[in-house]
């Protein structure tokens, strides 16, 4: 963000730990994206398997579809980051 006259620094009045969360958020984010599209797909398909009686292969295919999607998310935010620096 730019400054000028008249604009204050985003970061004005805030504590050290704050300003360590702003930091330390976008790297979460990537974080959370594979852990939740892991957890996403997981419970997926363990509640499928549950409801049709088909154990083990949803669990198993919802797995990998969670585990997948969270991965291209993951390499998307982590893509993001990199360009704007």
């Amino acid at each position: 963000m730019e400054s000028g006259p008249g604009k204050k620094d985003e970061d004005d009045g805030l504590s050290n730990q704050a300003r360590a969360m702003r930091q330390v958020a976008p790297y979460m984010d990537a974080v959370w994206r594979l852990f939740g599209g892991a957890v996403a797909g997981v419970a997926g398909g363990y509640f499928l398997d549950r409801w049709l009686n088909t154990t083990p292969w949803l669990l198993l295919v919802g797995s990998v579809l969670g585990i997948g999607l969270g991965f291209v998310g993951f390499i998307v935010a982590v893509t993001r980051l990199g360009k704007r620096k």
